[in-house]
């Protein structure tokens, strides 16, 4: 078979003695080779530990894990290889020989497959800070908060409650920065709080800036070399034929009294009469090119084209004839020059830059400002220290900086250091493009003692045109200096390129070759985060069938956009994987809209969207938190409204009317005790149905307020109502669940329960994805798409802008090359009227490395596709017939590559658009309004047994951890519900979703609830690792696992066996080729030598409680039970 085309790089990769940096763009084939090198390191070792995987989201780290598992298992079974391919099969050898050295050293890594170390960088921090908690200054107490935003709201307030105490330093400057803002307080709690949650991005430079008194003088001399440096690069852009021709026309100008004679006067100072212009480009220089710039481009930033006597071209009128020849021939020969300038959009933009430039120095005021914010900002740090004392939390950053703290010794190796360096021999690091500066010193601190040739690796690999998280900090300028040997000098690493593309088709891989040199930059640079385009190639026999369709119209329809994104689902095959990716959440919704409604009666439109729709935002939500309102608050009409028109109950709006009587004060509890008590008003037929139903359940619910919790009032209510024979499928049945857990842990946490509280938490869930589809199509964003790739890939909303980014209170922005930082506070009212100003020229910095990251995110999304690639955008021209999209947006980023044979046809189908139509438009889809009949009649709950109170029957786990002890008891609890999870969201869902990585701080949680902290907590949540991860990887557990028919997990019965009724609960059971299986889970080990001898033992222990199970199980069912226990860190079934 003919290899890739870069298969010596890929064969270079796997050297275990050399340290590598890889870049590998869209598919690539990036995680196999991970794993390839993985498994060359593990086969060389004496302990697996010393081999350290590290990737930055717990789906990768979940995926890694599981692909080594999978090939180690694969080679211990030695199973067929006749079908695989080349690469298969090198894999396979691989894990043999890690099996071979698994046994010499006697690792048992298939037994124990949590000695793989694949961990995320924010798991591995904590592991580090928690190793020695003195040196990190963590402790031991401190766990990741779930909603840090309320401890950074904590310090934000204690900072600025300085200004009601008069001895208080901090005083002066919370009053000036507070008169600053127009006494903006809750204001400046929002931006502080915002601050504190990107506080490793700025406070190592506000503490060495503040270091011995802040230094004006420096932080100016920084502003100047900031402007001297791109008035150079300005000069530079500039071709050197403009300077010998713009002073006759300066001179010219300067003869006829321009409206800027002053400053023309002291630009032409820097020339000689009629000689080349040569302006400085020192900071002190920066009004003449403004002067200059004004004689170029119009305030907004384009071309001049008209010229006019402000500028010092006077008018004909009042001229001579001879000088009216001339002078019409001085503005034809000036049109001429910026006409030959015009093409040059990149010189325009950098002279708009150079216009807005600020000034190289402070004014006081502004100073003054700066000084406060800098001590309010390091106070407020101070206060955060304060509150994650207090409370026990802490966020990423905390855990991150703490951990490079235990790290860093001055220089020299710490104690940690030197621990690890004993423990960890070779790292892996995968997306390196997405890492921060923070990360990155981390890894420099633990690879601080290594060198060339000492046996020690790094193996950083990544692609920087995949880089598409600044948001969370991350630089891509990293991966270029380290990939031009900048970084981690000391290990030499060696630069490799994977080129061929295994994931695409032909015409997929080509039609991204054509376009994404025109997308990207030319080069690649460090300053601007600006990152060339590497060409792919299509991987040996790759097949030559898709395509790439463009579809663009002249007229924004979303409706119709969202119909033709339905169109497309339609149509595609069966079997094939489809996703519509989009930018944000908020451009889906009018498909969404579509696809809910046209999944009612047609299954092929039911889709997946995986942590997409907000909770707060679907209507089985928005009708609880209105119910909660309403129980809460028997005035809060608005409420009240919403939970009578709502789906459990139905009123039209005609008996809404009636019922408050028409008046706006009405307060509804009232007029429904009023109804009830007399029956008035009068309601229509249908409403008095209706009203006959629900009155006496909501007047009982206000009956009970404040004497039940309310979460189990509104659950009660809401069930009583009829509310989950108003969902759609089980998935909102979880929704529902998932909001009543919101509101018990509101309550328990002491929070108020408002629709500020609940909108502030509900913002960070998500809803279900729908159950009853099968995944087949997905909606997501593009961010989430990354990794992932689907046969068929439809983007749309292409010239749809997002949100632009949020005010920051302060403003810096490090100089290039150099220790250099600049600094400024939020603008005043007064800096906001003023055109430039630093806080423009940063802002402007942050547009262009936004705009370059918004090309490589439409790389990331034109990358899914498998064989088509459908692109969707509506770009209007504008009233002079121009075609151009929206700024920032991806059709923008498209737009070199494809405008010059678009823009024709779409100013073609403007003007067909505009052209009456020759048919009607299509019928709008009816407008489906949800609820309830008004007949229903609510289920009543079953009879009671008239009998003696049930015996609990223990639980399975509990009789074994009688007697083996509280950890066993508590890794069996953890496992039990790590398997329930598993076995309820489908294993390999489970996986895609993070695995054990994801759970794990849940476990500790779990475990730090009950008092079990410290080592005890992290040997229990090893052993639930190690359990979970082996019945995953044994086709006896997965097959426990899978979805059954009439499966469940934890369920509980009750049953009458003898005289008395018995509550069990039933580990796993369901029915499979007409026989019922009930599973018990035994999660202890077992050291000793005669392994059969104790499943033996087990068996005879637990024979009672399961034949129990089937003595109440046939009460109800007549088709065979058979039972058996689990221990699935022995992967041992024993059937009793």
């Amino acid at each position: 078979m003919t290899r890739p085309a870069d298969w010596k790089a890929r064969e270079s990769a796997l050297q275990a003695e050399a340290s590598f940096i890889v870049q590998a763009p869209a598919g690539s084939g990036k995680t196999e080779l991970l794993t390839q090198r993985m498994l060359v390191l593990l086969a060389r070792v004496e302990q697996p530990e010393e081999v350290v995987a590290i990737t930055f989201t717990r789906k990768a780290a979940a995926e890694m894990a599981h692909r080594l598992l999978e090939q180690l298992n694969a080679a211990a079974r030695d199973s067929d290889e006749s079908m695989l391919k080349p690469h298969e099969l090198h894999s396979r050898e691989l894990a043999r020989a890690v099996l071979e050295n698994d046994r010499r050293y006697g690792w048992r890594l298939l037994e124990q497959p949590s000695r793989l170390r694949v961990r995320t960088i924010d798991s591995l921090c904590g592991e580090l800070a928690r190793q020695l908690p003195l040196l990190s200054g963590l402790g031991g107490g401190q766990q990741l908060s779930d909603h840090p935003a309320e401890l950074y709201r904590q310090a934000a307030v204690r900072t600025l409650s300085a200004i009601e105490d008069s001895g208080d330093e901090l005083q002066s400057d919370v009053e000036r920065v507070l008169g600053r803002y127009a006494n903006q307080y809750d204001r400046l709690v929002g931006l502080i709080t915002h601050m504190l949650g990107s506080r490793d991005q700025w406070l190592e430079f506000l503490l060495e800036a503040s270091r011995g008194g802040l230094d004006r003088r420096a932080l100016e001399q920084a502003l100047a070399c900031l402007v001297g440096a791109e008035l150079a690069h300005t000069r530079a852009m500039m071709p050197g034929w403009v300077w010998q021709e713009l002073p006759r026309f300066l001179f010219f100008n300067k003869e006829h009294e321009p409206a800027d004679g002053d400053e023309l006067r002291a630009l032409l100072d820097q020339c000689e009469k009629e000689g080349t212009l040569d302006i400085p480009t020192t900071p002190d220089a920066l009004r003449h090119w403004v002067t200059l710039i004004s004689r170029m481009l119009t305030q907004s930033g384009s071309w001049l084209s008209g010229l006019n006597s402000k500028l010092g071209f006077p008018p004909q009128s009042s001229a001579s004839a001879d000088d009216k020849l001339r002078f019409q021939a001085y503005k034809n020969d000036y049109k001429a020059l910026l006409d030959r300038l015009r093409p040059d959009d990149a010189l325009a933009a950098q002279l708009k830059r150079v216009r807005y430039l600020p000034e190289p120095r402070y004014d006081d005021e502004a100073w003054a400002a700066l000084e406060s914010l800098i001590r309010i900002l390091l106070r407020a740090a101070q206060e955060w220290q304060v509150v994650m004392a207090e409370t026990g939390g802490a966020d990423f950053i905390e855990i991150a900086s703490r951990a490079i703290q235990a790290l860093d010794d001055g220089g020299a190796p710490s104690d940690l250091a030197l621990r690890l360096d004993y423990r960890i021999g070779h790292l892996l690091v995968d997306e390196f493009q997405d890492t921060s500066h923070n990360q990155v010193r981390l890894l420099q601190q633990l690879t601080a003692g290594w060198s060339r040739g000492d046996g020690h690796s790094l193996f950083l690999v990544g692609d920087p045109m995949q880089s598409i998280y600044r948001f969370r900090k991350a630089e891509v300028s990293l991966f270029i200096q380290a990939f031009e040997g900048r970084l981690f000098d000391q290990l030499g690493l060696q630069p490799l390129r994977l080129s061929v593309n295994f994931r695409s088709t032909a015409p997929v891989v080509d039609w991204v070759n054509a376009v994404f040199p025109q997308v990207m930059p030319e080069e690649s640079d460090t300053i601007t985060g600006a990152v060339s385009y590497s060409p792919s190639d299509t991987a040996p026999g790759a097949p030559a069938g898709g395509s790439v369709e463009l579809n663009l119209t002249a007229v924004r329809d979303d409706v119709l956009e969202a119909e033709e994104v339905a169109r497309i689902i339609a149509q595609r095959a069966a079997g094939e994987r489809l996703a519509v990716l989009l930018r944000s959440r908020p451009q889906a919704r009018q498909i969404v809209r579509l696809l809910d409604r046209l999944k009612q009666n047609d299954s092929r439109f039911r889709y997946r969207a995986i942590d997409f729709n907000l909770l707060g935002e679907t209507p089985l939500v928005r009708d609880l938190v209105s119910l909660t309102m309403a129980a809460l608050q028997p005035a809060d009409r608005l409420a009240w409204l919403a939970v009578l028109r709502g789906p459990f109950v139905g009123l039209d709006l005609a008996d809404l009317d009636r019922l408050a009587d028409g008046r706006e004060n009405a307060v509804l509890p009232d007029a429904i005790e009023a109804w009830l008590d007399g029956g008035d008003p009068v309601l229509s037929k249908d409403g008095e149905a209706r009203m006959q139903r629900v009155a006496p359940v909501l007047s009982r619910t206000l009956a009970l307020r404040g004497r039940r919790s309310l979460r189990e009032l509104v659950e009660a209510t809401w069930v009583c109502l009829g509310g989950p024979a108003c969902v759609d499928n089980a998935s909102e049945l979880t929704d529902a669940a998932r909001y009543f857990e919101l509101v018990e842990a509101l309550e328990a946490e002491g929070i108020p329960v408002d629709r500020d509280s609940l909108g502030q938490r509900l913002a960070d869930l998500y809803a279900e994805p729908d159950a009853e589809a099968d995944g087949s199509v997905q909606l997501m964003t593009i961010y989430a798409a990354k990794g992932l790739e689907f046969d068929t890939v439809v983007l749309p909303a292409l010239n749809r802008q997002t949100r632009g980014s949020d005010t920051r209170l302060l403003y810096w922005f490090e100089l290039a090359d150099t220790d250099q930082v600049v600094m400024c506070p939020m603008r005043d009212e007064r800096e906001k009227r003023a055109q430039g100003g630093l806080v423009r020229y940063i802002s402007d910095v942050e547009s262009r490395r936004q705009a370059m990251e918004t090309a490589r995110l439409l790389y990331v999304a034109a990358t899914r596709a498998v064989r088509q690639l459908h692109l969707l955008a509506a770009i209007p021209p504008d009233a002079g017939g121009n075609v151009r999209p929206l700024g920032n947006t991806l059709a923008a980023m498209l737009w070199p590559a494809i405008g010059l044979e678009q823009a024709p046809l779409i100013l073609q189908a403007a003007e067909n658009a505009a052209e009456p139509a020759g048919s009607q438009a299509p019928e709008p889809l009816p407008q489906v309004y949800r609820r309830l009949p008004s007949d229903t009649v609510v289920p009543a709950p079953p009879a009671g047994l008239t009998v003696a109170p049930a015996d609990s029957a223990e639980p399975s786990p509990y009789v074994e951890y009688r007697w083996a002890g509280e950890a066993a008891r508590l890794t069996g609890n953890l496992v039990h519900r790590l398997l329930q999870d598993i076995a309820e969201q489908g294993a390999d869902k489970w996986q895609a979703a993070g695995g054990f990585t994801a759970a794990e701080e849940w476990c500790y949680r779990q475990l730090r609830s009950g008092g079990v902290v410290g080592e005890q907590a992290q040997n229990i949540v090893r052993q639930a690792e190690q359990a979970t991860r082996q019945c995953l990887a044994s086709e006896r557990g997965r097959w426990i696992l899978e979805n059954h028919a009439e499966s469940a997990c934890e369920a509980a019965i009750t049953a009458l066996i003898g005289e008395h009724p018995v509550n069990l609960v039933l580990d796993r059971t369901f029915v499979v080729d007409g026989e019922r299986w009930i599973v018990d889970y035994k999660s202890g080990e077992h050291a000793g030598g005669d392994l059969e001898g104790f499943l033996e033992s087990e068996a005879e222990r637990y024979r009672e409680q399961l034949g129990r199970y089937r003595r109440a199980l046939a009460l109800s069912e007549d088709r065979p039970i058979r039972t058996a226990l689990y221990f699935p860190l022995l992967d041992r079934w024993v059937e009793v």
